[in-house]
């Protein structure tokens, strides 16, 4: 089985106040497609798409930016990280 990925990841965007468990009391204004459409396997290994918008479809994209090895501070200025 492979690594998920972001097939598409629409044009409209969204901004919320994101933050996260790996940093407890860091909350920072991302922005992030208001939709997307990823290639996965579910748990018995079976191909799978799946289709998010809103706040589906931004916590997908947090999650997937682990697997690139990403941080939601990453998306913030080098002035806001510091």
């Amino acid at each position: 089985m492979g690594t998920p990925g972001i097939a598409k990841a629409g044009d409209e965007k969204q901004r919320w106040q994101e933050g996260c468990l790996s940093i407890p009391g860091w909350r920072r204004m991302t922005t992030r497609s208001k939709s997307v459409k990823v290639h996965a396997h579910n748990r018995f290994g079976k191909k799978v798409t799946i289709k998010a918008d809103g706040l589906y479809a931004y916590a997908i994209q947090h999650e997937h930016d682990y697997l690139d090895g990403i941080s939601f501070i990453d998306h913030s200025s080098h002035r806001k990280r510091t």
